[in-house]
């Protein structure tokens, strides 16, 4: 994932002793700059020496000392895109910069989520890190499909007096209508090819059930199905492990099949080498042997009867989910510690907020980033907008977090 070029002048940055002319030679950004391009090169130097209290307070005998280490080469390449964004501003390009400081949330929000993410005792790993951490720092997290958590919910969710799962009844709602809005609109059923007719009774299924999904997030029991879901661990993979959407599933035998399964997803070329299987092993991991018989419990290469004991990920959790979902992920006294801290500096900079702080940096900044992101058309922030908006709110976050290192003592 890192950035070489960014993080080598990062690291000679540092070396020479974060001087803020250093970096405008280094980065090669015109020199006097403005106050706000200076503030934000001081923020810089700041970050990197908490960063560096970090790393020095990672304990040898913590049992999680390989994920605070993997932590912190997460936070080198967000520093490499905080750094381009800097270089960026102070040439001018405004819009760009602040893409490279969306990058950097996004890199926030997916390590924050998959290294703090629990881990089911059903779910075997030899380093003890959780399946989406792996898949993380592989080199393919950002091939694997966006997956809003919280559609995870519907297939499982049963409802009614016969407990039928909501996804069966809105499948059979469908086909229900589907005849009523083609007679409503006047169209010939007999000349609407089968293909189509598809097509169109799955989008009819994905209205109902983004429909189904706003209607529950507004009752009472949203809270508590979501908390009761996703949020709990051994639930959570289990949606995920039954799913063909988002996992693929294999017994011992047919492992190879299962990998040669990602790279054809991946457009791999070749032949499966020792070196490409090792790389893809980072994307499975092995769960437990269901009990029961159905169908989504088995391998599923050649018909075969086995269970499924093997689960390759080929989707990851969108950005919105991540940063709503960490919240269920720390414990309490991290997450306090982390939304007192966040919330105390942004009055500093009087941005008053409230809530937790998954929240509050999605709302407050990542989501203002979209157009700019997009490309739509939206005017250009000026340098002290940029800063004062965007910038400094990053920076104060990522001061928080890495003042008050997760996992730091034992752990598990």
């Amino acid at each position: 994932m890192t950035k070489n070029p960014d993080i080598i002048n990062l690291t000679q940055w540092a070396q020479k002793g974060q001087l803020p002319k250093d970096f405008y030679e280094i980065f090669n950004v015109p020199y006097p700059n403005s106050e706000e391009i200076s503030k934000a090169v001081s923020y810089l130097s700041e970050l990197l020496d908490n960063y560096s209290w970090y790393l020095g307070s990672i304990s040898e005998d913590n049992t999680r000392s390989k994920i605070e280490r993997d932590f912190g080469l997460l936070f080198a390449d967000i520093f490499g895109e905080l750094a381009i964004s800097v270089k960026l501003a102070g040439e001018g390009y405004i819009k760009y910069s602040l893409r490279e400081i969306r990058s950097a949330l996004d890199i926030l929000f997916a390590g924050l989520f998959t290294v703090s993410s629990w881990v089911p005792d059903s779910i075997k790993s030899e380093d003890g890190i959780n399946p989406f951490a792996s898949a993380f720092f592989s080199r393919y997290w950002g091939k694997l499909t966006p997956l809003s958590l919280e559609s995870l919910i519907l297939p499982t969710l049963e409802i009614g007096e016969e407990r039928k799962p909501a996804k069966n009844s809105l499948r059979e709602l469908s086909d229900k209508f589907y005849p009523d809005i083609i007679s409503k609109f006047a169209f010939d059923k007999h000349k609407i090819p089968r293909k189509i007719e598809q097509k169109l009774k799955s989008l009819l299924e994905r209205s109902l059930n983004e429909f189904f999904m706003n209607f529950l997030k507004d009752t009472d029991q949203w809270s508590d199905i979501a908390n009761e879901t996703v949020g709990n661990s051994e639930y959570f993979y289990g949606m995920l492990m039954s799913n063909d959407e988002h996992c693929l599933r294999a017994c011992r035998e047919h492992e190879s099949d299962m990998l040669n399964d990602l790279k054809d997803r991946f457009g791999i070329k070749g032949d499966l080498s020792d070196e490409l299987k090792q790389d893809l092993l980072q994307l499975t991991f092995i769960g437990p042997e269901f009990d029961d018989e159905t169908e989504t419990n088995r391998c599923g290469y050649k018909n075969c009867e086995n269970k499924a004991t093997i689960y390759g990920i080929i989707s990851r959790p969108d950005t919105r989910s991540m940063s709503k979902l960490v919240k269920l992920q720390l414990n309490k006294e991290e997450l306090r510690n982390i939304n007192s801290c966040i919330k105390e500096s942004f009055k500093e900079i009087q941005k008053p907020v409230k809530g937790y702080f998954g929240r509050i940096i999605y709302s407050e900044i990542y989501s203002k980033l979209n157009d700019y992101v997009h490309s739509n058309i939206v005017e250009e922030p000026t340098t002290s907008d940029w800063f004062h908006e965007f910038f400094e709110p990053t920076a104060i976050v990522l001061q928080c977090i890495l003042g008050r290192p997760l996992w730091i003592g034992n752990k598990n």
